[in-house]
């Protein structure tokens, strides 16, 4: 078994389901989805995937590869549990380039495990009462991505120290699958995410840019890989205006029937879009989205009555989430981060009382 064979035993790829191994960097490439259905949707950003181990290492070096035709850098986010790592200003992973992640353990966390004996000032950690008891182990090292494909995993050192995967009661008790277009897929500080950290979720992001056409294929795939206890449905305006209305009425019927057909009694919570640039046109009639807009909000309203009535399926109106219209981009439809983190932080609260029990 290889080196890099090695380090992938010991560590989670999670929301990858298409991790393969490959000549670039001679690394692991990270693909949200397998590679048949990842060409079949063009979906091919890792938004929200995570490699994610335990280790009582005093330091880390995690080896990251980043390759894209035309970006040239893209971020990451690290955390510990739930606690968001400080990391050096304006680092990213650089285009064509293998890059260092270097992580200290020696953090408020758990500082006094590695305080040097001969200093004169103690500094001690947190109190364990003051640790949150939601969400993640603060043992859990979690190294988050953003949308920009793609990127690679290409070893991992941990100074000889023992590492492993995290273990399910390190892990949050709820998995939270989240179907969207490309207002769940563009940042770091997308909804989703914003509402799993607020709810102490474990997220599996699906978002496409672009690509949220409810396709029976991308249907099947879901119901095949699905485990998770609560689920927001948000459609992407990219089905307007090319696919006509009974078509669009026969896919997300197909795609809540697979969603509810095995468990009814599982939360599956419908957002509708939030007043964009649609809804306040000077002469909408002669927008050529406008119609075929106004059918798709109505189409969506209808289905999700429809499967109300023998499923655990709700409508959250959009306008609930997202009343600041300063906070859409000047493109009038997609979502600033001031908004992202508005619109996740009271999608959670709706989510709230649909959780199984609370999480916290």
């Amino acid at each position: 078994m290889s080196t890099l064979q090695q380090d992938l035993e010991k560590i989670e790829l999670h929301n990858f389901a298409g991790a393969e191994e490959a000549k670039e960097f001679h690394g692991i490439a990270l693909h949200r989805f397998p590679e048949k259905m990842r060409h079949f949707l063009r979906a091919y950003s890792p938004i929200c995937g995570e490699i994610r181990f335990v280790t009582e290492a005093p330091e880390v070096k995690v080896f990251l590869g980043f390759l894209s035709p035309n970006v040239k850098q893209t971020p990451i986010r690290v955390f510990q549990g739930n606690f968001e790592r400080e990391l050096p200003t304006g680092f990213s992973l650089d285009n064509g380039k293998v890059t260092v992640l270097s992580l200290s353990a020696k953090t408020m966390l758990n500082r006094m495990n590695f305080e040097e004996m001969h200093t004169q000032t103690v500094l001690t950690s947190m109190r364990s009462d003051a640790l949150p008891n939601k969400g993640f182990s603060p043992n859990v090292w979690r190294i988050q991505f953003d949308q920009t494909p793609t990127v690679y995993f290409c070893g991992l050192d941990t100074g000889g120290h023992p590492c492993r995967k995290p273990l399910p009661e390190e892990k949050p008790n709820y998995k939270y699958l989240s179907l969207s277009g490309s207002v769940g897929q563009f940042g770091l500080d997308v909804y989703n995410a914003t509402a799993a950290r607020r709810l102490g979720l474990d997220l599996w992001n699906f978002g496409m840019a672009g690509r949220n056409l409810w396709q029976p294929e991308y249907a099947d795939y879901v119901a095949s890989v699905d485990n998770f206890d609560i689920v927001t449905f948000m459609y992407g305006m990219n089905v307007i205006p090319h696919t006509p209305g009974a078509e669009i009425r026969r896919r997300m019927r197909y795609m809540l029937t697979r969603l509810t057909e095995k468990r009814p009694e599982r939360p599956v919570l419908g957002i509708p879009t939030y007043p964009c640039n649609l809804d306040r046109l000077i002469d909408p009639e002669a927008d050529p989205y406008y119609r075929p807009y106004l059918e798709l909000k109505e189409i969506f309203r209808e289905v999700m009555e429809e499967f109300s009535a023998n499923a655990n399926v709700h409508l959250i109106p959009g306008e609930s989430l997202m009343d600041d219209p300063c906070g859409i981009y000047c493109d009038g439809l997609h979502l600033s981060t001031y908004a992202q983190v508005l619109f996740g932080i009271r999608l959670a609260e709706r989510m709230r009382p649909f959780l199984p029990e609370n999480p916290e």
